[in-house]
């Protein structure tokens, strides 16, 4: 628990290795102390020396064996029973390593008064830690020992920030570098602190000049990769990830990093060589590979993402599913339209690329391979494997309408609608055909469902209110309904039209003009408003402006764009109209 806690503690002893410093920092005794072991007992000295060999190897278990067997030859030494205490700290055994030190009386040194702050810490009596710290300090200073006064203020500074004094923390380091000015450290420290306290500009200023002062500072320059990062700045954390890349070329997590930020900005051949590099340090890692392979297939590399999803083919340790997905992807993206089909068939029913696997499967044998007769087969084949798809029924009956076969998309919303009761988009799509099929009543039925379960359905609102204008029925309750779609979606310019073409049919061409002017405005290029506002023109004696706007439907589109059907009939119905106000232009 307490290693989660005191965070900068653990922090310090990491940056200070990266320091290579412990090594000069872990022998707590004088050179007289020492010379005082060495002279008191050969055996002592022995098993001292023996401690300190374990102890820069970092076996604690070891050194502290030695040194609890030089204690035994010399019952006398401070200097033995702080190395003890220091190691027993370093195996966590706090207690011990407390109740050793309280057994040292009249000692008034740096090194008792650090471990002594050390084990405040580590029973997270901070403020005493502090106290103990600013003892040891004080010493350091009087013997004008550079180094340590350094390590002393940082420890110091460690603890102030896991009490959370963070501005007694800004304000020691503050004071140490100005006599201090180019320690990197402390500029490191200063910019973490800031950002625990989220004063952004200031963290990012201090670890800009950690890294200024040394440049190969990989940790500072992540932490300041990360800044950029957290406030979107994706360009200038890629950039500052990349310097810290240069000292710490093996940082698998600073790879992963940088590609997963190449990819948010769509650099896949900034991705790709990192994700290269991760692959070959874990070639394990299948997932790794798939997404290699999704990578060179963004970079329009194919073979090359053939090759590795090939290899995927059959790996128990990754999903089959999105193996068959891409690769039937990859050959669609070919043109190998029969070859893509057969793998997006192999995507299991309980896969989250099932849906998208049958609906491109449908699409390929219909658009691609011109199999009309399979497309209803491999929808319907889905539908009873998973029949609660929406989307599915929707993509069958879509195919209907598109055969002009509005009778099967009638029938394939209404199993939709058995299968899935209750479903706005079900319903909404089944009272549309029934409309398309002449069956507006039925159509309307469906829509007032859509509204009892959806009363802010604006689509459904327009789909009556418009019903009801062309007919000329219910014109007060078309009014209300439009209204409120209009108030849900003011910018669509179908419902603003279905409003005005209400107004036109209830003989207030001035409101109709009004609001389909607006509807022109929102979608200017769409045949069926502009033919509307011409009409409303017509009403209202503007001629010139009415065979204009005539004129501009006709010009939409040349004949060869418009198939047969209602948009070539009303551009003969147009066409009428023009020749009828050039015989007669008032």
């Amino acid at each position: 628990m307490f290693l989660k806690r005191i965070r900068f503690f653990i922090l310090l002893g990491l940056v200070a290795s990266s320091q290579a410093q412990c090594s000069a920092a872990r022998s707590l005794g004088t050179q007289s102390d020492f010379q005082n072991i060495h002279a008191g007992n050969s055996f002592s000295y022995f098993h001292f020396l023996l401690g300190e060999l374990e102890g820069l190897g970092g076996n604690n278990e070891l050194a502290l064996e030695h040194y609890l067997v030089a204690g035994q030859f010399d019952t006398t030494s401070s200097t033995i029973r702080l190395k003890q205490a220091e190691q027993m700290l370093g195996l966590s055994r706090v207690t011990e390593a407390k109740r050793l030190l309280e057994g040292i009386k009249d000692l008034d040194t740096p090194e008792f008064y650090l471990l002594s702050g050390r084990v405040s810490a580590l029973e997270m009596d901070l403020d005493t830690a502090v106290v103990s710290i600013d003892r040891a300090l004080t010493l350091y200073e009087k013997q004008k020992d550079p180094s340590k006064i350094r390590e002393t203020i940082l420890m110091k500074v460690a603890l102030l920030s896991d009490s959370r004094r963070f501005k007694d923390a800004i304000k020691t380091l503050q004071s140490f570098l100005k006599n201090e000015p180019d320690d990197e450290i402390a500029y490191y420290f200063l910019g973490k602190i800031y950002s625990m306290i989220e004063e952004k500009e200031k963290s990012k200023a201090a670890y800009s000049k950690a890294l200024e002062l040394r440049p190969q500072f990989a940790t500072a320059a992540k932490a300041l990769g990360l800044q950029y990062e957290v406030e979107g700045n994706l360009p200038n954390a890629i950039q500052t990830y990349q310097q810290a890349l240069k000292s710490a070329q093996a940082d698998l997590p600073l790879r992963q990093k940088l590609a997963n930020l190449f990819l948010a900005t769509e650099n896949f051949a900034g991705a790709l060589e990192h994700l290269r590099f991760l692959a070959s340090a874990d070639p394990e890692d299948l997932y790794l590979q798939l997404k290699t392979a999704l990578v060179h297939f963004k970079l329009e590399q194919l073979e090359e993402a053939e090759g590795i999803l090939k290899r995927l083919v059959g790996k128990q340790n990754i999903s089959q599913d999105r193996v068959n997905f891409y690769l039937a992807a990859l050959y669609e993206e070919r043109g190998n339209f029969e070859l893509a089909a057969n793998h997006y068939k192999k995507v299991g029913l309980e896969s989250e690329y099932f849906l998208d696997s049958r609906i491109q499967m449908a699409f390929l044998y219909g658009e691609k391979l011109h199999k009309f007769d399979r497309v209803p087969a491999v929808f319907n084949e889905a539908i009873n494997q998973r029949p609660s798809m929406k989307e599915l029924y929707l993509g069958l009956a879509s195919f209907y309408e598109s055969q002009n076969n509005l009778s099967n998309a009638i029938l394939t919303m209404s199993r939709a609608n058995e299968k899935i009761q209750g479903n706005e988009a079900v319903l909404f799509a089944l009272g549309t055909y029934l409309d398309k099929h002449g069956q507006s009543d039925e159509g309307i039925i469906r829509m007032k469902e859509v509204l009892a379960i959806n009363p802010n359905h604006a689509h459904a609102m327009n789909h009556i209110g418009y019903v009801y204008a062309e007919k000329k029925v219910n014109q007060d309750e078309a009014e209300k309904l439009l209204l409120k779609a209009v108030q849900i979606e003011p910018n669509n310019a179908f419902i603003v039209d279905s409003l005005g073409w209400l107004y036109h049919q209830k003989g207030d061409f001035k409101k109709a003009k009004e609001v389909l002017e607006k509807a022109v405005q929102l979608k200017k290029d769409e045949g069926i408003i502009m033919e509307h506002l011409a009409d409303v023109y017509f009403k209202l004696g503007l001629h010139d402006l009415a065979l204009k706007m005539y004129q501009q439907v006709v010009n939409v589109s040349s004949d060869e764009q418009v198939p047969s059907g209602p948009d070539q009939e009303r551009r003969q119905r147009i066409r009428q109209k023009i020749a009828g106000l050039e015989r007669n232009p008032f």
